[in-house]
Order: C-alpha cells, then structure tokens, then sequence
C-alpha cells in the first residue's frame, strides 16, 4: 500500500486530508522519509530536470548567518533578491536612485557564482510615497525610462538574466477598472490606463535589456475555484494578450505561488483543473512559467496541530500544486526555467511567526516539504 504524508487525526485535520486528497494526486510515498537528508540537495533535483533552483534572501540575512549563507549557496542556483531590488528600494525619487543594496546583493551573487532574477522593477501596489503627485500624465513615460536606463544600464546589474518588469497590478472581480486593473495606483493613473503603462513600460525595457527576459509576475492566480480567482486570471490572460498583441516582448509569467492551504475557506482551494487550463492559456502566448515565490503559509484561522502534521499538509500542498505546473508545461518551451522559493528557512521567513512556511525550520534542518520539492523534480525531465 502507498503511504501518503498526510496521516492527521482531529476533525479540522481529516477535513484538511480530505480536502487535499480530493484535489488531485496525492504526494504518496512507498517509503515514508521522516528524516530528509540535505545532502540531496534541492539543486540537484532540479538540475536533473533540467532547470534551476533559486530562492529570495536579502544580503543583511546572506550577511548575518554564515550557516544560512551556506544553505543558500548549496540548495538554489538562481539568487532573487526579497526587497532590495524592489523599485521602493531603487527608485527613491523622480531622477535619483540607490544601487548599494542592489549592488551588494550582486557581489554576493558574483561571488558565489550564481544565477540573478531581479525582482521587481514596477511595483504600483508598493508606490513610494513620492510617486503620487510625483508621476503625472506629463512626465511619467519620461521618468519611467529614466529610471529603467539607470537600472538596466547599470554594469553591476547588466548580468541579471531575468527581470519582473511588472508585479502585481491585476484585480479580481472588485476593486478593479474597466479592463481588469488594480485601481488607485500612481502609475496607472499618471499613464490614463492600465494598458497604456503595462504596455510602455516592456517596450522601454526591450529598449534597454533586448537581451534579457522579461516577466509579469502575479500573485493569487494558482489556487481556487471562485468568482474572484477566477476573474482574475481572465483578466491576467487578457491583459497579457493585448499587450503582446501591442507588440510587446513578454518571455514569461513569473508563477508566485504563496500557497495558503485551506479546507474551509473555499478561495485558497487547490483546484488542479483551473489551475492547469490557466497554465495552458499561459502556454499559448508563448511564455515560460517560472514558479518564483513557493511558500506555504497557515490557513487565515491559524494551525494548532503539530509541526509534524503540518509539515506533511505542507508537503502534500506543494508537490500538488507544482505536479499541476509541470504536468501541464512538460515538453514544452513553457517548462519552468528555474523553482525558486521565497526563502529556505523558517528562522528568516517573510511572514509571521510562527510560521512553518519553508523547506527547512528555524534550525536549518529539512522538514518534509523539502523531501516533497525533491520528489516532485524527480518526476519531470525539461
């Protein structure tokens, strides 16, 4: 008999099991690997597949743990940077910038011999505070290239491989405009539309970077059945669509996937089927699917089970979600370039603690959730 992760006592934990077991393969093991072994490494896993492994750090977490810094150069071979590359860390008025964190980051990539992912150059949702009288109808397509020439320029950065261009500006069923976009953001409102920024803003990067991919990255695309997830990747696939018919060079959707396992709130479902015919819809305007953010968070009403039972909820949540990703792109040029997660360890985890989100805890040990990453690579070949 295969044995799955999931063996959870208690009325909420039999329906989280249920749920996830409802909702497509199961991770299930013919071994059950309490004890993962680090050495086997999350890197070569996806080498094997033929893509990358990353993960997002910044360089004062990189800087202050030498054994972190350590995990971090054995388990991901793409290096994204969590904040300092943001354009709230970059752009820090109309005509001036900051570079030393960004910069920095790139010694210790350099340094380590790693792959770079910049993230993110427009972050409307995230405008710093001066941008909103700053960016106005008459000088915003200025200032954006400005701005883009001083980043894209820049002889540190120029080794960048893969760039979000834009993050975050697509709504779901409220809250958005006439087309589909988040509303009340200085940059779509300077532009006059949603479109007219998406769209400016990759032509100035393909200016610039020709040589470089460019992404859209979104979050809450990968997961439920309901009427808001559900408009929203419409309006994703939409948007992306007339601006590739605009002419603009998009290479790929930058996958988020900050999972947030649920069985009673029905918009953090797992729905494999949606999941996957988004994926298919992605495919057919030509784009790779990176999965850049991989985490697991608590449901919305918290956990009061043990570790070890959520670990195997978290394990079965994520090999689920990425076995969809890449069942749906094997064979094709859409197959990820590269998994990363958004942080290793739990002891530098971007969410509140307690939180149990990452392949490794708070002591760097493995948690099932990094078995279940291996298994899931092991499974598909580029």
């Amino acid at each position: 008999m295969v044995e799955s992760f999931l063996r959870i006592p208690g009325d909420r934990d039999r329906a989280m099991a249920d749920y996830l077991r409802e909702s497509g393969r199961s991770l299930g093991m013919a071994t059950r690997v309490d004890t993962p072994q680090a050495s086997q490494t999350f890197a070569d896993a996806a080498r094997a597949a033929g893509m990358k492994s990353g993960t997002a750090f910044d360089p004062s977490v990189y800087n202050g743990s030498a054994a972190y810094a350590a995990l971090i150069r054995a388990q991901a071979d793409v290096y994204t940077a969590e904040n300092v590359m943001k354009e709230g860390s970059m752009w820090t008025g109309p005509t001036s910038y900051n570079f030393a964190q960004a910069d920095a980051f790139m010694d210790i990539a350099n340094a380590d011999k790693k792959q770079v992912r910049g993230h993110v150059l427009f972050y409307p949702v995230k405008a710093a505070a001066w941008q909103t009288a700053g960016l106005t109808s008459a000088n915003w397509q200025d200032l954006c290239e400005a701005y883009l020439q001083a980043v894209l320029t820049r002889p540190s950065l120029r080794s960048v491989t893969d760039w979000d261009v834009v993050n975050e500006i697509i709504a779901g069923d409220t809250g958005s405009d006439a087309m589909g976009y988040i509303t009340g953001t200085p940059h779509i409102a300077a532009a006059g539309s949603g479109d007219a920024f998406l769209q400016t803003v990759f032509k100035l990067f393909d200016k610039y970077a020709p040589n470089t991919r460019a992404f859209y990255c979104e979050s809450n695309t990968e997961f439920a059945d309901d009427p808001y997830h559900n408009v929203k990747r419409a309006n994703v696939i939409a948007a992306l669509t007339r601006a590739k018919d605009a002419g603009c060079r998009i290479d790929g959707y930058s996958m988020q996937c900050h999972l947030q396992p649920d069985p009673f709130a029905n918009d953090y479902r797992l729905d494999r089927h949606r999941l996957r015919n988004f994926c298919r819809q992605l495919m057919d305007l030509g784009l790779i699917i990176n999965i850049t953010e991989f985490d697991v968070r608590y449901p919305a009403g918290g956990w009061t089970g043990s570790n070890r039972e959520w670990d195997r909820i978290a394990a079965e949540y994520i090999y689920q979600t990425g076995d969809t990703i890449l069942e749906a792109t094997e064979g094709t040029a859409s197959f990820p370039h590269h998994i990363s997660t958004w942080g290793l360890s739990d002891e530098y985890t971007s969410w509140t603690k307690p939180q149990r989100s990452h392949p490794f805890d708070t002591n760097l040990n493995p948690k099932t959730m990094f078995t279940a990453l291996r298994q899931l690579l092991g499974g598909y070949t580029k």
